[in-house]
């Protein structure tokens, strides 16, 4: 994680309470963190993304439309990708 200079981390529904939690973490070791619950506001964010910025997503099933989108973002602009499902049932 030190090597990235810039964290993107995003989670939809119940999957924002564990990216906020992490967020909170990542702040208090004083790392700039990106974390926004609307999307599009999210996207426009990741767009400005360098290969050396980290996006963690956080998902049930990984595939929601939104969560795709992002990741194809991420994707083009080569951010590293990290990602958790958080599929319990």
């Amino acid at each position: 994680m030190e090597k990235h200079e810039k964290i993107y981390i995003y989670g939809l529904g119940a999957s924002y309470v564990a990216a906020e939690d992490l967020t909170q973490k990542f702040l208090q070791l004083g790392k700039p963190v990106i974390h926004l619950e609307d999307t599009h506001l999210f996207a426009s964010f990741l767009t400005n993304a360098d290969p050396d910025n980290l996006f963690i997503a956080f998902s049930n099933s990984g595939e929601t439309n939104e969560m795709i989108k992002l990741t194809q973002i991420a994707t083009c602009r080569e951010a590293q990708l990290k990602e958790s499902k958080t599929n319990i049932q």
